[in-house]
């Protein structure tokens, strides 16, 4: 089966069953075509992802992690160690990074080398499409989620046991009854209807909220079958982790109708210190990743653990970090 379907994939859904219902005489409402290309968006995925489980065994560990970094050794640093001391058992983690200057892809192979981890796998950006599927075939683990470099952890989660909601839930580690503010409209968010699942674990209705309640697909910590991450990554043209997230949401129709899934408080959080892409004019702070650099280079890091167990508002927060001395190897907490 032939997977390379057109970047223009629902717009040429939308004109193939137009045309067919043209060609019988019937007209329809704008409605009813959007709920035909829903119908035909989920049964393409269906019976894609039904092929692919054919031809690959997802035999691996529970959940693995895709991690994406551009110029931010030092952020990308704090985001590891937290990981490794907030969540276990340790997960496999792919970095798919992309240094602009010798001086980063330093940066780099020093925190790489700090880390001293046999699980990060190491994906230096040539092709972000390319790189970001080759990197999604290597993978056996039957879910994935994907963080940026900017996030951190900030309370214990046990990942394999919340990756089985898996497929009849979207588990999100970074929703929580605390987010009631939308960074990135800069607004309040109304409080969202609650659903006790078991043990602590809350659900919500996607279509039945607003802002950051009723955004599925997102990279920053939203927990996906790989299988069907695998296929909608090859049926999608994007550049990077944004145009990747952006084009996500072409399939917002087939996920949107699993219920949403998270702890009482969020197990994540993401300080937006500063923007590297210039495709979407994303608000952030505005700390120059080069003096970051510098910094690490110059034996810093990040205080991450100041930040464990902070009752952060929103899922993006402008928290100003401490810089401390860091030891030789990365710490074990």
């Amino acid at each position: 089966m032939n997977l390379a379907i057109s970047p223009y994939l629902t717009t040429r859904l939308k004109h193939i069953i137009v045309s067919l219902f043209r060609k019988f005489g019937v007209t329809l409402s704008s409605v009813r075509q959007r709920a035909l290309l829903d119908g035909a968006l989920s049964t393409m995925l269906a019976e894609l992802v039904a092929h692919q489980r054919l031809k690959k065994k997802y035999d691996g560990p529970p959940v693995a992690c895709v991690i994406f970094s551009m110029d931010r050794p030092l952020q990308l640093a704090a985001l590891l160690s937290s990981m490794r001391e907030k969540s276990g058992p340790d997960v496999p983690l792919y970095v798919l990074y992309r240094a602009s200057k010798l001086d980063f892809e330093q940066g780099y192979q020093s925190v790489f080398a700090w880390m001293a981890d046999s699980l990060i796998f190491i994906h230096p950006e040539k092709n972000f499409a390319v790189d970001l599927r080759d990197v999604l075939a290597s993978i056996t683990s039957p879910s994935i989620f994907f963080l940026v470099d900017d996030i951190l952890f900030t309370e214990d989660v046990n990942l394999e046991a919340f990756s089985r909601f898996t497929g009849e839930y979207i588990p999100s580690l970074r929703h929580g009854k605390n987010i009631s503010y939308c960074y990135a409209g800069g607004v309040t968010m109304k409080s969202p209807q609650l659903s006790l699942v078991c043990d602590g674990l809350v659900s919500w209705d996607w279509c039945a909220e607003e802002h950051d309640w009723s955004y599925p697909l997102s990279v920053d910590g939203h927990i996906f079958p790989t299988a069907e991450i695998e296929v909608i990554a090859r049926v999608l043209q994007y550049r990077n982790p944004n145009s990747f997230e952006q084009a996500l949401q072409s399939f917002r129709s087939v996920f949107v109708g699993r219920p949403g899934l998270c702890f009482a408080k969020s197990r994540i959080f993401n300080i937006p210190a500063n923007r590297v892409q210039t495709e979407y004019a994303n608000r952030s702070g505005d700390i120059s990743t080069q003096v970051l650099l510098a910094q690490w280079l110059s034996g810093h890091m990040i205080d991450y653990r100041a930040f464990y167990g902070i009752e952060n508002p929103s899922v993006h927060t402008e928290y100003p970090f401490t810089l401390i001395a860091r030891p030789s190897s990365r710490p074990i907490h």
